[in-house]
């Protein structure tokens, strides 16, 4: 038989005279210390690329990336669960071949996992990140690339999501790390919106996460990409906006400013030609 033990409680009065930490960001209105973080989309839009930068940018401590400004840099682990490992490196050095030298000094701030040509795809990695994570110097972010890969459950399951996301918050816990997963977006109509909803593990995964970050292609400009922060427990000022961002030559996103989402996001409608001629 199971005793549980009562909860601590604080007066009002009490949790008055309390001093809070001050709260630490590490890229500002999206990654807080010990938070988190979901980037969601669907296939092939670009998640690993987007988080690849988000990473390396942290590591190095550029001024800013996506716009939301660095504080300074910090020890990442990119855990790749998608590329095999020449893919990987080669998207890598071209990323950092675009990195101003000033910033270098700090790469080794970076780290990246290798399969050694054997990937572990659809099968439950928990365990070795674990280990990965005690075995090494404190990361202060760890992204996980992604959570469809890295795992055997279906995540579509609650019975079987909610263990997986206790154990990623105690993963989280060991450091205090940030952690960044890699998700994506369920079927969908062809015209829509970015909203959780549109996440794998639905509501349960959405609740336990707290800052959420979606990306889309437009339906209307080839190449143009969307980013939205739909979810955040913070302060965010940029909540519910969407921005434009396309891949330059280097594979560098470049900002495009807001954008209107609802024209992006919704397929254009193909008419004849004579009713083109008589609508114009």
């Amino acid at each position: 038989m199971t005793i549980s033990k009562k909860f601590k409680l604080i007066g009002g009065i009490e949790s008055m005279g309390i001093q809070l930490p001050e709260k630490q960001m590490i890229v500002e209105e999206i990654i807080g210390k010990h938070k988190i973080i979901s980037i969601a989309a669907d296939t092939n839009v670009g998640k690993s690329i987007w988080t690849h930068q988000l990473g390396l940018a942290i590591a190095v401590s550029k001024s800013e990336i996506f716009g939301f400004p660095i504080a300074k840099p910090k020890r990442v682990l990119f855990l790749n669960f998608e590329m095999d490992d020449n893919e990987l490196i080669e998207r890598q050095q071209l990323l950092i071949s675009r990195i101003p030298l000033r910033y270098r000094m700090h790469l080794d701030n970076f780290y990246c996992n290798t399969f050694n040509g054997k990937r572990t795809l659809f099968q439950d990695n928990w365990d070795r990140i674990e280990q990965t994570i005690k075995e090494n110097d404190a990361f202060d972010v760890i992204i996980i690339d992604n959570l469809y890969s890295c795992t055997g459950i279906d995540d579509e399951k609650n019975a079987d999501l909610k263990p997986l996301l206790k154990r990623i918050i105690e993963i989280s816990d060991i450091n205090k790390s940030s952690l960044v997963i890699v998700n994506h977006h369920k079927k969908h109509l062809e015209s829509y919106i970015l909203t959780p909803d549109l996440i794998r593990g639905g509501s349960t995964f959405s609740n336990a996460v707290d800052v959420i970050i979606q990306l889309a292609e437009s339906l209307r400009q080839p190449g143009l990409r969307l980013m939205k922060i739909t979810k955040n427990r913070g302060k965010s000022l940029n909540k519910g906006k969407a921005f434009g961002m396309a891949l330059s030559n280097d594979l560098w996103f470049e900002m495009r400013g807001e954008v209107n989402e609802s024209c992006h996001l919704s397929a254009p409608i193909i008419t004849s030609e004579n009713e083109r001629v008589l609508g114009a």
